[in-house]
């Protein structure tokens, strides 16, 4: 059990924390949030192959900036198709790879819903080229349909340099407090694995069980150590329900 506080968002001056559960709970402040981790990128193909022969990953190579979607990520996302038909947005982080896994799983939803790039969703930076965003004004020429205003100019995370834990979970606490002012009630948030981690096991309320498995992402970690959680796999939506529920302010 994670020991970490979560945050109380304030929604029309009441306090309120995010309980997160597989089931529609009884609640009238409620959300159906389809989260999406995107399917394999060249990264993560990249990674695996180093790995079996044991080399070192080949993080820091500028041309996997960004890396977009191999053929078998391709098919992970068209296996999304079908998921979330009525949800009236579309929440994607900056990153190529979530946006066209969510492009190609939720294009029937291209013309039905708002889409909206949102910077607190991106992957955590581990150091490497392929953690690095592009500069929004590229990306929002090819991808020119989306509202890119919830993102940065250029990447404010310097290439080298590994994000820290609590960062991501701030940005994970940023990101639920805006989904908390949303008046959608059903929404499609394309993310990534480590970002996921960290946003259901410290920052909501998540019910236990979730998911395909459990994994200590840093065991030596203050924020993380005490946590065991579900992960991701490529291309794997889990829909869960939020609530919001009235906090005790003591």
């Amino acid at each position: 059990i994670c020991n970490v506080p979560r945050p109380v968002l304030w929604v029309e001056s009441e306090p309120f924390v995010c309980k997160v559960s597989a089931t529609r709970p009884a609640g009238e402040r409620v959300q159906l949030v389809h989260l999406v981790r995107h399917g394999e990128g060249f990264h993560n193909l990249l990674s695996d192959l180093f790995n079996a022969v044991g080399a070192t990953k080949p993080a820091q190579i500028p041309q996997m900036r960004d890396p977009p979607l191999t053929e078998r990520g391709r098919e992970q996302a068209r296996a999304l198709e079908g998921t979330g038909l009525d949800s009236a947005m579309v929440v994607c982080s900056p990153m190529h790879r979530a946006i066209q896994t969510a492009q190609i799983g939720f294009g029937g939803l291209r013309w039905k819903a708002d889409w909206v790039v949102r910077h607190e969703v991106r992957e955590k930076h581990h150091g490497g080229d392929w953690d690095g965003v592009r500069d929004t004004a590229l990306s929002a020429r090819e991808f020119d349909w989306m509202d890119w205003s919830g993102a940065p100019a250029t990447d404010p995370i310097p290439l080298g340099e590994m994000e820290p834990n609590e960062n991501v979970r701030a940005r994970g606490e940023e990101f639920l407090r805006w989904l908390s002012t949303r008046p959608e009630k059903e929404i499609v948030v394309a993310s990534h694995s480590a970002f996921l981690f960290y946003f259901l096991n410290l920052c909501v309320e998540c019910e236990v069980g979730i998911g395909k498995g459990s994994v200590c992402l840093d065991p030596e970690c203050e924020v993380t150590k005490h946590v065991q959680c579900p992960w991701f796999m490529p291309g794997e939506c889990k829909s869960l329900w939020f609530e919001y529920v009235p906090a005790q302010i003591v």
